[in-house]
Parts: C-alpha cells; structure tokens; sequence
C-alpha cells in the first residue's frame, strides 16, 4: 500500500490500522515536504486515513488525495507545497479548524473531488489564501452540512472554482490585490470585497456582491435588473469613480445586487432594487439610529443622516440591511430591523426594540466590543467570538422565525461573555472553548 510505504519512510508516525479496510489512523503531527523537499504523502484510492492534528505541506512537498482524509485539525500549505485531492474526499472537522494557504502554496480539487466541512455552527471552518496562494477547484463538489463556508483571500491569492457545485453558501472576502474566478458554478454566495479585487464571474447563479465604495469614491448608479446579467463595474464607468475594483458578469443568472459605502465616500444609488445594504459604522463617532434602516423598504428620495459620507437612495428598494458597528464607534440603535449585525475591534451598540431578521446572518460581537440588546428578537442565534461581551436583556432569540437557519446553537467562544437577562431562547446558550 503506497501510504504505508511513505509513512514508514518519513520515520514519524504510530500508525494503527486493519489491512482489510486499509484503514489508518494517526494522532502525530504530519510534515510534508521537510525533509525531503520533493516528498509526495499519497493517501490511495483503496485507503481511508483518519488524522488527529495540524497538517502542514510546505518546501516543494505534495499531500496527494486519491482515497479519504479525515482530517481533525488545521491544514497549513505554505512555501510552495501542494495539497491535491484528485478524485478523492477530503472531511475535515474540529472546533475552529481551517485550511490555510500562502507563501506560494497550492491547494487543488479535481475529477469529482469531495471537501466536506463536518459543520455544526458558521465558522467552525475557514478557507484562508494569502501571498500568492493558488486555489484551484474543477469539477468538484463542496458541502457545509447545511451550514455555511466562509473563504478569506488578501495579499495576491488567486481563487479559481470551475464546474464545481456547492451543496451549501458561501461567503467569499477579499482583500488587497487578490482574484476570485467563478465559472459555471451553481452557488456563487456573499461576495465581500475591499482594496481592489478582481472578480469575474461566467455562467454562475445567485452571485451576491456587497459592492465596496470607499474614501474617495463618487457613485451615481443604477443598476441593471435584466437577467441573465453580462456587465462591467469598474471606475471606467461613466457614473463611477474613485473604485480600485473591478467585477465583471458573464451571462450570470440570480444576481443579488449590494452596496457597502464607507465613510468618505458620496454614494448615490436610483431606480433600483438593492437586496443588501451593509452600512458599517465606524472611526470614532457615535450615533443614534432611528427606524430608517428597515428590512424590505421603498426609499422614494432619502439620505441616511450621517455626517461621515453621503448616501442617498432614489426610487430604490432594499431588502435587507446589514449594520455593522466596528473601531471605536458606539451606535445607539432603535426601532431598526435589519439582517445581521456584527461588532468588531471596540465598538459598542445599544439596540432597542429592533429585530434581526437573520438573512445574512445573525447578532454577533468579536474582538473587544460590546452589544446590549434589549426589548428585541433574533430570527437566527447570537454568537461571541474573542473577548467581546453580549447582553441580551427582555429578547427573544428563536431560530424558527426565520426563514434561513444556518445554525441552531447560540455559542460564546473562547474568553466571550454571553449574558441572558429575563429572555427566552429557542436553543440554550453553550460555551465553546477554542484549543
């Protein structure tokens, strides 16, 4: 058996396994391409490999997947190593474990490969690409459990998926100089953009775009509501400037369109219809909210009354709204109902009488911020990352109501805080400790 060879050959392990099933398992840490550099870890086609800890592919080293790996643990591929699952599956479970890829690094699915997140909770897994990671998928398949994966790109990483299916959503951000490629894929997802990506999308469906204007940017804009959608939305646009992105559609059906504007930016979108609005609050300020940001609104001619940026919304609709709190900013909030919030790095938010629909994804806090929401209703789950503090005082928080369940478990992670004051909660509130 090919992986018995090599494994007995790299001198590391203590392997356990039954011959009739070429089954083995390990508990020790795998390093690939250490010593020597051009190494190649082949799990077969006849082999399930079970794996307890961190897996790293690094020098000129190659973890080959013909057969199964069931991979508990985190999976590093730097310095130009390769993980390749070629007609195989790839399971991977843990609290919190991701698939990391940078300094070169190539990680590639093909010939009807299979990565499964064993999912119980959005977040449990990440893909992360960064300096010039290559990640390529070509008819493949990805499935969450029902849940959602979540894949981060900066610093060059170039993303490319063709003729894969994904079972389950996505939500894709990218920083800095990176490239995403989606090509007859059937789930786009949540696309998340800052800095100046480059996103072309061809003959996918339900591609959702939180399109990011930022310092500097001039926008006049409607946007196009014929499908299927073929386009271009760069600064090179009569009705925009100061955009360091540039998307471009294909032939794409079910497009979602979404707007990000930041502060310093002058924002003007007409005649259109919006599915997300993420207005994220930041710097130093604060500010209090009145009602304005509602879920499923019609905005005949109004502009939201900040003072950090313009944005202004003519004969358009917006399904959903996204309200971040990050940096240092406090927002008192109330009679707002939105889709999801998420606090960030110290923000702070008191939110009254408002309602998280849940639609993209819930009420969370991570970092060191701090959330009080009071006299109000989660149609999702709350979760805690980090050191941030959440107060749910006289709420509801109830999955049922909502009409998109990614989970079901309300989660303080690591050192959080989760504090339920006279509140009801469909689903009772756990501690996850992060190893």
């Amino acid at each position: 058996m090919k992986i018995k060879l090599l494994i007995i050959s790299m001198g590391i392990f203590t392997l356990i396994y039954t011959p009739s099933t070429n089954q083995i398992h390990s508990s020790e840490p795998l390093i690939i391409g250490d010593n020597p550099v051009d190494e190649v870890f082949e799990i077969d086609s006849k082999t399930d490999f079970y794996h307890t800890g961190g897996i790293m592919v690094t020098g000129r080293g190659v973890l080959l997947v013909k057969g199964t790996l069931y991979q508990t643990g985190n999976v590093y591929i730097t310095g130009n190593g390769t993980l390749r699952v070629d007609g195989g599956t790839f399971h991977l479970a843990g609290n919190d474990t991701n698939i990391y890829v940078d300094k070169n690094g190539c990680c590639t699915l093909r010939n009807n490969a299979v990565l499964h997140y064993v999912q119980e909770y959005v977040g449990q897994h990440n893909i992360i690409g960064a300096d010039n990671a290559q990640i390529t998928f070509r008819n493949s398949w990805v499935n969450c459990d029902g849940s959602i994966e979540f894949v981060h790109l900066a610093n060059n990483a170039y993303f490319e998926a063709v003729d894969t299916t994904y079972t389950d959503w996505t939500t894709w951000y990218l920083h800095n100089e990176t490239k995403l490629l989606l090509e007859n894929v059937n789930y786009a997802g949540d696309i998340v953009l800052y800095d100046s990506p480059t996103l072309t999308f061809i003959n996918t469906t339900m591609v959702m775009p939180w399109l990011y204007f930022g310092e500097g940017a001039v926008i006049n804009y409607t946007f196009p509501t014929e499908e299927p959608v073929t386009t271009v939305i760069d600064s090179n646009h009569p009705d925009i400037s100061g955009v360091p992105w540039k998307l471009t559609m294909v032939n794409c059906q079910h497009v979602a369109w979404g707007v990000n504007p930041y502060p310093h930016s002058d924002v003007t979108i007409r005649d259109s219809q919006l599915t997300m609005a993420m207005f994220r609050f930041a710097g130093e300020g604060a500010f209090n909210l009145q009602g304005i940001m509602r879920n499923n609104s019609y905005y005949q001619d109004d502009t939201i009354p900040v003072k950090d940026r313009h944005f202004r919304l003519i004969n358009t609709s917006v399904r959903f709204w996204k309200v971040d709190v990050i940096d240092n900013f406090y927002l008192n909030a109330d009679s707002i109902i939105f889709s999801e919030m998420v606090l960030k790095d110290n923000g702070k938010a008191h939110l009254t009488n408002s309602i998280c629909e849940g639609q993209t994804i819930h009420l969370g806090a991570q970092d060191n911020s701090f959330v009080y929401f009071e006299r109000g209703e989660v149609w999702s789950y709350v979760s805690v990352w980090g050191n941030a503090v959440m107060v749910l005082s006289d709420s509801i928080v109830d999955w049922e109501k909502g009409k998109f369940i990614y989970q079901k478990s309300n989660i303080a992670h690591g050192n959080s805080r989760l504090y339920c004051l006279n509140s009801v909660l469909k689903s009772k509130p756990k501690r996850m400790t992060v190893l």
